[in-house]
């Protein structure tokens, strides 16, 4: 299957009409102006020779000039492992649309067809920062698209573009630097963090970060994967820290762009500028919560770094006995059961308690991290929650509290065929808790998934008990016109409340954070996830898309109608992204972009300022784009 997109601006449609629009679309591949080979050539050599032409990761396996069987096999046994994913120009983490799939066949050999689809067709393997200006001029004078890429973990596929040329920014790694008490360099009477901090110079990963604080008994608030609990292909500067960044510490300290001291930043022009509470303060706000790909490119980011504690987790397991004589009794009082403990989030977010559950009223078909054995195979709910607490009883009040708050109302369940348990551990520091909670081995995301999210606020966990349950009724099923059964598993993210909502943008000095303002009224994070089987029919997946967007986004929606989504775990195709993932601060985002990018340079979809532009299908290619 051929595959083509352009993006072609919209307010210059409506001026000049149809026929003339491909004049002002972003060049693609065999159209008369893609830059020559001897541009190309050029370019490599402005980069000194790290210029990389693309292929798909599986085309070694597809009969044809690449064919190696050795090396296909190499690609077969690790086409699941997100770092394998991560070291390649075009390997993704959540691979949304692969056009090269993995060969699945007995033979090993796959006769279909095999090509680069929404990948870039050339990438900057940069390795400091000039390759990176090098790229936006280039991008710039031959009107192409501009991918800007760390790892390829994106939930949304904005490190993907049809005909573009990407920016890799992994292997610029100039260092780590620490500060024991820190100092703004620029002498910014605004950033008054005498702390300790970091300053992340390059692509590195949350785990080199999180080594690097936990040498020196540190807590960073650092990015976890969602749906497998660890951190090993999150970069610390690209979409995660600019989106906003929630964490197992966020409840304690704050969302991730909370902790944000000062940025370098590549702009659209190729200066590279500081951005901090002193110098560049609009760009400074966007950039910590305004969405990544957007403003420019993040290459260094000095970030808050606190004094590590203790850690006591709570871990409670509810789920369906097996072979019961009722299913549908015991799937309602699941869902009831499920109703009653979130709204308990908030007193356990009150409490101290904070952490990552998710829960589902069907046997999971598709492998979800955290969730227990019992879970998987019958339905159910889990939790890993934790605490931070250096207190000599602290164990024994915990204890105490999460009986009074979450227990007792679980107590009534007793004799209606569910499942109920509860352990504890304690942990001497943060470290060995964050460490004994990401030991799983982090798979590639699935190719046929959707998902979509909603920040919710104590009202609307602790109002209406019946609205709460249709929308866990809705969102743990698909409709009836989903043609295909599909693994549906709810994650929920007890990662607001506490610090979190303390709203900077008053008085503070720390006031240019430009998060959706729903944060700082959060206290859960819901992320519904459906998940077809990979030869799953398009049809099916249409339709299970549609039910994602509309069916259980309405019902969240309907529940907290004044919050919004978080912009990172979120529905690519929701038609109100603009007010879901960026609320009341759209508007001075959308200033910022065009006052930094007036030409809008920087694209990807969902992103501020995207709704100027439209992927359309080249002509005469089949796009998949919905």
């Amino acid at each position: 299957m051929a595959f083509g997109v352009s993006l072609v601006a919209l307010g210059l449609m409506a001026l000049i009409g149809q026929s003339s629009a491909r004049e002002h679309c972003k060049c693609v591949p065999d159209e008369d102006c893609w830059p020559t080979l001897t541009d190309w050539a050029e370019l490599n050599d402005a980069v000194s020779g790290k210029l990389i032409r693309n292929t798909p990761v599986a085309e070694p396996c597809y009969y044809g000039d690449e064919d190696d069987q050795k090396l296909c096999d190499t690609i077969v046994d690790q086409w699941s492992n997100s770092t394998f994913q991560s070291l390649q120009p075009t390997g993704y983490c959540y691979p949304l649309d692969y056009a090269c799939p993995v060969v699945s066949t007995p033979t090993g050999k796959s006769q279909g067809e095999c090509d680069l689809g929404p990948a870039p067709v050339y990438t900057i393997n940069a390795t400091e920062p000039e390759d990176v200006a090098e790229g936006i001029q280039f991008a710039k004078a031959h009107n192409l698209r501009l991918v800007i890429k760390n790892t390829g973990h994106d939930l949304l596929a904005r490190s993907q573009g049809y005909g573009s040329l990407q920016i890799w920014l992994k292997y610029i790694q100039e260092g780590i630097e620490f500060h024991e008490q820190y100092q703004s360099p620029s002498q910014c009477e605004h950033t008054n963090w005498t702390g300790s901090a970091f300053t992340v110079r390059g692509g590195y990963l949350w785990g080199d970060l999180y080594a690097a604080a936990f040498e020196r008994n540190l807590i960073v608030v650092g990015g976890q994967d969602p749906l497998t609990y660890n951190c090993k292909t999150v970069g610390v500067l690209g979409g995660y820290l600019q989106g906003g960044g929630h964490s197992p510490a966020s409840r304690d300290f704050g969302l991730a762009v909370d902790q944000v001291l000062e940025l370098k930043v590549i702009l659209a022009s190729g200066e590279l500028v500081t951005a901090n509470a002193c110098e560049n303060r609009d760009l400074f706000f966007a950039l910590r919560g305004g969405g990544g790909g957007t403003y420019g490119v993040v290459i260094s980011a000095t970030l808050k770094a606190h004094p590590s504690r203790p850690a006591i987790t709570h871990t409670l397991v509810v789920y369906p006995l097996p072979n019961r004589k009722d299913p549908l009794a015991a799937t309602m009082a699941l869902i009831d059961a499920v109703a009653d403990i979130l709204s308990a989030y908030p007193a356990l977010s009150d409490g101290g308690f904070s952490g990552y559950a998710g829960w589902g009223v069907d046997k999971v078909d598709s492998p979800i991290a955290g969730a227990p054995a019992p879970v998987m195979e019958n339905g159910g709910y889990s939790h890993a929650f934790a605490k931070l607490d250096d207190s000599d009883d602290a164990l024994e009040e915990a204890q105490r509290f999460i009986s009074a708050t979450l227990m007792q109302r679980l107590r009534k369940y007793n004799g209606s065929g569910l499942m109920i348990s509860e352990s504890w551990e304690r942990y001497p520091s943060f470290e060995d808790y964050y460490t004994a909670a990401t030991r799983a081995q982090q798979q590639v995301g699935f190719s046929k998934m959707t998902l979509t999210s909603r920040l919710l606020d104590k009202a609307s966990l602790t109002g209406d008990p019946a609205q709460l349950k249709e929308m866990l009724r809705i969102t743990s099923t698909n409709s009836p016109d989903v043609p295909e059964k599909a693994t549906i598993w709810t994650m929920l993210f007890l990662v607001g409340g506490g610090k979190v909502l303390d709203d900077p943008t008053g008085s503070s000095p720390d006031r240019y954070v430009g998060v959706h303002p729903a944060w700082r009224k959060a206290y859960l994070l819901a992320v519904p996830t459906s998940i077809l089987p990979e030869d799953a029919d398009d049809r099916s997946f249409k339709k299970m898309q549609q039910d994602t967007t509309y069916r259980k986004s309405d019902a969240m929606r309907a529940l907290a109608p004044n919050m919004g989504s978080y912009l990172n775990d979120g529905d690519r195709h929701n038609p109100w992204w603009q007010t879901d993932f960026f609320g009341d601060n759209y508007p001075r985002l959308r200033a910022i972009k065009d006052e930094y990018d007036p030409d809008h340079v920087f694209y990807c979809p969902t992103c501020v300022g995207s709704e100027e532009w439209r992927e359309i299908p080249a002509e005469g290619k089949h796009s998949t784009y919905v």
